[in-house]
């Protein structure tokens, strides 16, 4: 399979995945009280657990199956968690190279993942700020 048809087929999963994401996430928090972020639980969860279980029953060797494995777990499960990915790799690295690897991909993850959340939020206003300024 050539590399323009690969795309084409990542795009339309990814949609897919994107697609079943929003449903599920807006159909969970509307049935879940509080304001902790049901819907996006639900969606990690289940992302890992299909994620786990699409590379166990497709198989992790190579032939038809490797492009069925990108199609659903790097397009459709691409847009519908990368969480999956996440808590994948890390298990894998738990597996393959110990404990210390698995608790810094962890421990990486979540602090650098929340402090570009915290810097993206603080650019973002700052150049809202500016562009206000100069309006």
């Amino acid at each position: 399979m050539d590399l323009p048809v690969k795309l084409l087929l990542l795009i339309s999963a990814g949609g897919g995945g994107t697609v079943t994401r929003y449903l599920l996430t807006t159909v969970v928090q509307k049935f879940m009280a509080g304001g902790f972020p049901w819907g996006t639980l639900a969606v990690n969860v289940l992302g890992s657990f299909a994620f786990g279980f699409i590379w166990a029953t497709v198989g992790i060797h190579n032939g038809p199956s490797s492009q069925l494995r990108l199609l659903l777990l790097v397009g459709f499960m691409g847009g519908f968690t990368t969480f999956s990915s996440f808590a994948f790799e890390t298990i894998k690295l738990f597996d393959e190279s110990g404990w210390w690897l698995a608790a810094g991909n962890i421990l990486m993850q979540n602090l650098f993942g929340i402090a570009a959340v915290i810097s993206g939020i603080a650019l973002g206003r700052l150049l809202n700020s500016l562009i206000e300024g100069v309006a």
